[in-house]
């Protein structure tokens, strides 16, 4: 991330007010949430481990990050400014500072189901989501929560009209095998963009249906193979 992009992430982010009260604050809220984001592109996954990377490059990180105290702040410490913030306002703060980085030129993205390693739903569930990659600019554009037991394909088709209309250079969605359905499909071709799924063997009416489409040749031969975990033969 460069000096510039990084500048400008952090004007974003300015929007977000401080939802402490104002007795016993010992940090600025804005350093915090800097030296958040800096400990998240840095590697660090935790409070604790965020708070250890701050205490470890505190000489060259206080200033610049606006603290004004001789100390590095406790995990305890940003990890109570932070449960204030309302998820609406730090998304909204984010996506609009996506926005500006990729408005020039065309994108592709590849969709695909993530589970979070440490969040959990109301009903103690691991957190599963729908998540737009771009990999090029290694950068998540997007992601909803599969709420109420929503299939991936609904959850992206549901998204599509705000997806495209965020980022308008958006030009391809690849996706796997479970995306390979025909309303979703026409979907993104009615906003004007691309697809590429990819087809399995477990979809033979697919399988069908496109050697009935295409002239005989036209698809070439398999690129890949696949292999059950369990020990099956390939296929």
């Amino acid at each position: 991330m460069t000096p510039a992009v990084a500048g400008s992430l952090f004007e974003s982010l300015e929007r977000i007010p401080d939802p402490r009260r104002r007795r016993g604050v010992r940090h600025p809220f804005q350093a915090l949430l800097r030296l958040t984001v800096l400990g998240l592109v840095s590697g660090q996954t935790t409070m604790a481990h965020i708070a250890w990377y701050g205490k470890l490059h505190w000489p060259m990180l206080r200033e610049p990050l606006g603290f004004e105290r001789e100390e590095a702040p406790h995990a305890t410490t940003i990890s109570r400014a932070l449960a204030g913030v309302p998820f609406a306002q730090l998304q909204g703060a984010l996506l609009d500072w996506m926005v500006g980085v990729v408005s020039d030129g065309e994108l592709a993205a590849a969709v695909d189901g993530k589970w979070a390693k440490q969040s959990r739903d109301a009903g103690g569930q691991p957190l599963a989501m729908v998540n737009v990659l771009a990999h090029d600019l290694k950068l998540c554009l997007a992601q909803w929560p599969l709420a109420e037991r929503r299939y991936e394909p609904a959850v992206l088709r549901s998204h599509l009209a705000e997806l495209f209309q965020r980022y308008p250079g958006l030009e391809l969605l690849t996706m796997d095998a479970l995306y390979a359905e025909q309303g979703l499909c026409q979907a993104i071709v009615s906003y004007g963009r691309d697809y590429l799924v990819r087809v399995k063997g477990n979809r033979p009416a697919t399988q069908r249906a496109l050697c009935t489409g295409f002239a005989a040749g036209e698809l070439g031969d398999p690129q890949a193979r696949t292999v059950s975990k369990r020990g099956a033969k390939s296929r």
